[in-house]
């Protein structure tokens, strides 16, 4: 029987627990057929129930909100949970049957138009304004997000109301001195202080780095403000934190080659500002800064915010479009390259000479990416360089060590003198190196088809499945001796060719890793 407390929003003595509506690696949630209006988070017996009923008790102790509405904007505590006298959870208000898309499907463009989700430049703003006011009201009370980050901010379509979920998964001071410090943040997210170090060392540093890159993807067509070409070699988005290679500051560096879909040089002085300051020092701009400065566009105003006459999309800040500046870009891109491309041809086939339409060639599928050859010479280049190299590094050292080489020419005269050996172990070599390069076909990038060895692991999350034998209830079957819990493991992995951020569902398992089977993929 589960059982709760009153509260001055119902009285939850007795709970009557209703459909299950999602799940998480924590817990579950669900309805409450007793209390319409409100759902249950029940832990999983995993947790560590102990440390979540001292956590929730100092988060009902120190509350954002006073009122339903005011809830909202937060998915907390209301009231513990027990069961049998033991605690297994905590209530809180039900968001109800509106319409609900995480923030993530607001700044990708194509997820916007899947979604039916505006284009309009002045909704993004009104979502970055609202979510710095929400966030300035939990740094009042204390408390720190930390694993800030789009999907873990809900939105409804049509008040554009912003709505922080997993709470209690939030940096939360007790009322002794202590604190419950957060478990987890994701990478591109982090801040550059905090990229050797535990989540527990966040400080408000971290939400107002969050928050910056947050709004900036808002502002900028989805582009990560750490997001750049570098001229040597590429690095990943949480390499560029680290390092701190910001290319869309105000001081242009030739270093990094900026996204050529940015409009960041059409922001306003003030907004360009903060973003300087947020990417380039470590005393970054606060929520309540962000929400002070976004308070500035949210509406029309005579020289500052106006329609384009051009798009009805389109936003007018400061005197300038961005969006129809870049489609001026692009369109001078085209033409050139349009141009380049008659020129060439004009060069290959004179008017002079005749034409042959006829061949017997079969024609090649022009309409596959050329990144997909580009991927694979790479890896064969590479695969190769690194076979030579471990042949040639292995045999100096054994010849070294047995004394039968010193002389460098007598080295090389010697192998010549065994091409055919040489070669052979090269090629062994080469089929090792390429088979652990390539990695397993099935886990190639669905978005660019680059081979598998090229994705770089971000992070992962297990969700409990059930028991390998269990009964219809979803009990283990106490028949078997052996009967393991099985967790259903999703992880994240950054493709470093198109960048985009691809999700592997993984089988289920007693205990799975990068490794284990994958039974679908997705880009995010």
């Amino acid at each position: 029987m589960l059982t709760g407390t009153p509260t001055s929003f119902g009285d939850f003595s007795v709970i009557q627990v209703g459909k299950r509506i999602a799940q998480g690696g924590a817990g579950t949630i669900f309805s409450l057929s007793s209390h319409p209006g409100f759902v249950l988070k029940k832990y999983h017996q995993h947790s560590d129930l102990n440390y979540y009923e001292r956590k929730v008790a100092s988060m009902l102790g120190n509350t954002p909100a006073t009122d339903p509405a005011s809830f909202l904007e937060f998915t907390w505590p209301l009231c513990s949970v027990a069961e049998d006298g033991s605690f297994v959870g905590y209530v809180m208000p039900s968001l109800g049957n509106k319409s609900y898309f995480s923030l993530s499907k607001f700044i990708n463009k194509k997820a916007r138009q899947v979604n039916g989700l505006s284009e309009f430049l002045g909704h993004r703003i009104i979502l970055a304004h609202n979510l710095s006011a929400i966030l300035s009201k939990i740094h009042k009370l204390g408390y720190l997000v930390v694993d800030l980050k789009p999907q873990n901010c809900l939105v409804e379509k049509q008040s554009l109301q912003v709505t922080l979920i997993d709470t209690d998964g939030f940096f939360v001071p007790a009322n002794d001195g202590a604190h419950f410090p957060a478990k987890q943040f994701t990478p591109e997210f982090i801040a550059p202080e905090l990229c050797d170090k535990a989540p527990s060392n966040a400080d408000i540093m971290q939400d107002n780095f969050a928050l910056a890159v947050i709004v900036f993807q808002l502002l900028n067509n989805g582009i990560h403000p750490f997001q750049a070409s570098m001229k040597t070699k590429q690095l990943t988005i949480q390499e560029m934190v680290q390092r701190q290679k910001f290319a869309y500051g105000r001081v242009k560096t030739t270093r990094l080659v900026t996204s050529k879909y940015s409009v960041h040089e059409c922001f306003p002085d003030d907004i360009r500002e903060l973003f300087d300051q947020a990417f380039a020092s470590k005393v970054r701009p606060s929520s309540q800064d962000w929400r002070d400065c976004l308070r500035n566009y949210t509406a029309f105003k005579e020289g500052v915010v106006s329609k384009c006459s051009n798009n009805s999309d389109h936003l007018v800040l400061a005197g300038r479009c961005g969006q129809c500046e870049l489609d001026a870009r692009q369109s001078r891109r085209v033409q050139s390259a349009q141009k380049g491309s008659s020129s060439r041809l004009r060069s290959n086939y004179p008017s002079k000479a005749p034409v042959n339409l006829t061949t017997n060639k079969k024609i090649s599928n022009v309409g596959a990416p050329a990144v997909i050859k580009r991927i694979k010479t790479k890896l064969l280049a590479r695969s190769m360089g690194k076979a030579v190299v471990t042949h040639f590094a292995a045999s100096i050292i054994v010849s070294v060590h047995d004394y039968t080489v010193v002389d460098f020419f007598d080295y090389i005269e010697m192998k010549l003198e065994s091409v055919l050996s040489t070669s052979i172990y090269i090629f062994i070599l080469f089929v090792f190196f390429y088979k652990l390069n390539r990695g397993e076909p099935a886990r190639d990038c669905p978005s660019c088809g680059a081979y598998a060895g090229s994705l770089r692991f971000l992070s992962k999350v297990e969700i409990p499945f059930g028991y390998r034998h269990q009964t219809k209830s979803g009990r283990a079957d106490k028949r078997y001796k052996h009967n393991p819990m099985l967790y259903n493991q999703i992880s994240d992995w950054k493709c470093t060719y198109c960048d985009n951020t691809v999700q592997f569902t993984h089988v289920p398992h007693p205990s799975p890793n990068k490794k284990t089977p994958i039974s679908s993929k997705k880009v995010i």
